[in-house]
Order: C-alpha cells, then sequence, then structure tokens
C-alpha cells in the first residue's frame, strides 16, 4: 500500500501524544468514529485511507459498522506511531503543511 501527494489532517494523529486516561482515548476516537456518513463526507477521513480494511469491510459501502469497527481499530494504531516510530505505513519525509 502506497501513498503519495498531500495526506488528510487526520493524519496528525501520528504526532499527537494520546491521553493516559483510556477513557478520554475511547471517547476522543468515538467522536471520529462514530459520526455519521454525512460527517464522513465532509471530514476527509476515512478508514481505507490506511490500506486495505483488517475487517474485510466492503469498498460498496462508504460507512457502516465494519467501517466504524476500522476507524477504531486504524486510529488506535496511528495514534502517537510517529513519537515511537511504530507507524505501519512510513513516509521517507514528513513535510507539515498549512493552509490558509
Amino acid at each position: 500500500f502506497t501513498r503519495d501527494g498531500s495526506v488528510s489532517w487526520i493524519h496528525g494523529i501520528r504526532f499527537l501524544t494520546p491521553p493516559k486516561d483510556a477513557n478520554a482515548k475511547i471517547q476522543s476516537l468515538a467522536k471520529i468514529c462514530n459520526a455519521n456518513i454525512e460527517t464522513h463526507s465532509n471530514m476527509g477521513f476515512h478508514p481505507a485511507m490506511y490500506g486495505p480494511p483488517r475487517n474485510k469491510c466492503s469498498y460498496r459501502s462508504k460507512w457502516d459498522e465494519c467501517w466504524k469497527s476500522e476507524c477504531y481499530v486504524t486510529l488506535l494504531k496511528e495514534w502517537g506511531c510517529a513519537a515511537t516510530d511504530s507507524c505501519e505505513i512510513k513516509f521517507e519525509k514528513n513535510f507539515h503543511q498549512v493552509r490558509n
């Protein structure tokens, strides 16, 4: 699985320190993963951006319970991974782009 060009704002989660409190972490993930399809259509984030779904979700469905589950799996793996060099998808260089 490869990516090129600019990637979504959500990839910034790789550089954020996750909350130490498990409940706070789950609440943060729930705000993203439990959102409805209209919200996800405007969010610029979908778990499919990170590679093939581990849960065998159908690409024919934009958002359903399978993708919701995949969202949790993906974000749990990605949150803070840059700090520990444990990101599954590694980029040769990180360039932080700011737009106004």
